[in-house]
């Protein structure tokens, strides 16, 4: 039955409506919590950059806080402007909502991570950068509950049920902001964790979807060869990438050789491959943790 004119004209008014409500409630977030931590670090409460050899933290000084401040806003804008490129995709119908819900999952957290250096070297500058994961759980969170972008619902999501942003994308958003906090940008650990749920996860279902027809593994009707090798070869390359330019900009020491990171690497990219085959839990926090404790022990 055809949707009356002025219902679907209605709807799109209510739509735009919400999305510009939630707009405002994230820009006011942003400007809150940048002010916030601004305020925080002048006054000593969050951490200035550590110093080996004292053991103490320095002074988070007037020319780090506003290189957080601009990075976090910077990243805000362009993680916005990232999800809605990819958004836009699906709206106009050049691939489906799995599609625009697997290339956000496999791009936006390698893309958060190259802005990494951008930050300053003082260790509270991972409150800064956990402010653009938060905002976009907040914006995952309202465009579930219908009071925010309902383009931003419909593109993360399977079956165009508008709940379905607090499953594994919210899921996606908090985990990242877990590595933050914990690993943020000094540790392999947290990189490797998050490329491999970005990029393995991501590539092993849209790699799967189009090649892994013919090519199931026998104990599984989801789980084809061709996406389990797709994720193991993703999530060793963006891994490898990712750390070898944290090192490059000067945030991440490294104590292997290029040849020894790189097997230790894929040896984790494998692993965490298999992971995702076991039918044990939910994968959304199976291979993102399995990574983790890998990388634990292995890139210590």
């Amino acid at each position: 039955m055809a949707v009356p004119k002025s219902t679907s004209v209605a709807q799109d008014v209510d739509d735009s409506e919400t999305g510009t409500s939630s707009k405002a409630t994230i820009a006011a977030g942003l400007v809150t919590g940048v002010t916030t931590l601004a305020i925080a670090a002048k006054m000593g409460i969050v951490p200035g950059p550590f110093d080996p050899v004292s053991g103490d933290y320095g002074i988070y000084t007037d020319a780090m806080i506003l290189r957080d401040i601009g990075s976090t806003v910077i990243a805000t804008i362009l993680a916005v402007v990232a999800v809605k490129g990819i958004g836009l995709g699906y709206e106009r119908g050049y691939y489906s909502s799995k599609v625009s819900r697997k290339l956000q999952h496999t791009l936006l957290a390698p893309a958060f991570i190259v802005t990494f250096p951008a930050f300053s070297s003082a260790d509270g500058a991972r409150y800064f950068a956990l402010i653009v994961t938060v905002l976009n759980a907040v914006r995952l969170y309202l465009a579930a509950t219908g009071e925010g972008e309902s383009s931003l619902a419909r593109s993360v999501s399977r079956s165009g049920d508008k709940s379905e942003a607090l499953g594994g994308p919210f899921i996606y958003v908090c985990l990242l902001s877990l590595f933050i906090l914990v690993f943020w940008r000094t540790s392999m650990i947290g990189i490797v964790a998050a490329s491999t749920m970005a990029a393995g996860d991501g590539m092993a279902d849209l790699i799967g979807r189009r090649f892994g027809k013919t090519n199931k593994w026998w104990f599984s009707n989801d789980k084809s060869v061709a996406g389990t090798v797709a994720f193991a070869i993703s999530a060793s390359f963006v891994s490898y990438g990712l750390v070898n330019w944290l090192q490059y900009t000067g945030c991440l020491e490294i104590g292997f050789s290029s040849t020894d990171l790189a097997l230790r690497i894929v040896g984790i990219s494998i692993l965490s491959s298999i992971v995702e085959l076991l039918p044990i839990g939910d994968d959304n926090f199976t291979v993102p943790l399995a990574a983790m404790a890998m990388a634990a022990l292995f890139l210590q």
